[in-house]
């Protein structure tokens, strides 16, 4: 991406978060909507061919692959909403993460880091997988352990019969 076109966003970047939401809409829509909209235009209108047409063709390519990479950044954005909005610059921050998706070597890394997580043979390799298991397995469980505890179970299991009873 030519940096001549993140110009008008970078003003922003100075201005306090409001205006920097601006910013964050012209760097991570804008400028790859117009940079894909002529990438296609370039493949429409070119000749046959074929020394030509490729570099074209890599170039929209790319942009798929942004695409992509966009949407799974915008989830993640969306998901830790609520958490960002308490820390101070993060919108600066996700400004400048957009800006650094944009280019080139970076869009295809990230895009070829989720093309292997997702082409692993089991689910269970995926570090996405990997990652959600560990958390599940720390969050404190309020379902107590019959086997730590039996009187309690016993407890638990008479006053199950003694409603069973009720009804």
């Amino acid at each position: 991406v030519e940096s001549s076109a993140l110009m008008p966003a970078v003003t922003t970047l100075l201005m306090p978060s409001y205006f920097t939401n601006f910013g964050v809409i012209y760097v991570s829509l804008v400028v790859p909507a117009g940079y894909t909209t002529t990438s296609c235009v370039h493949i429409r209108n070119a000749s046959s061919k074929l020394e030509t047409l490729m570099p074209k063709m890599d170039d929209g390519s790319r942009y798929l692959q942004f695409w992509l990479v966009h949407a799974a950044i915008t989830l993640l954005l969306a998901s830790f909403a609520s958490l960002l909005a308490w820390l101070p610059l993060s919108t600066h921050a996700t400004w400048l993460l957009w800006a650094y998706v944009q280019l080139e070597s970076s869009t295809r890394k990230i895009y070829g880091w989720f093309e292997s997580e997702l082409g692993k043979k089991s689910l269970e390799d995926n570090v996405l997988v990997r990652s959600t298991a560990r958390i599940i397995a720390a969050l404190p469980s309020n379902v107590e352990d019959s086997s730590t505890n039996p009187v309690h179970a016993d407890n638990v299991a008479a006053a199950e019969g003694d409603k069973s009873k009720v009804e």
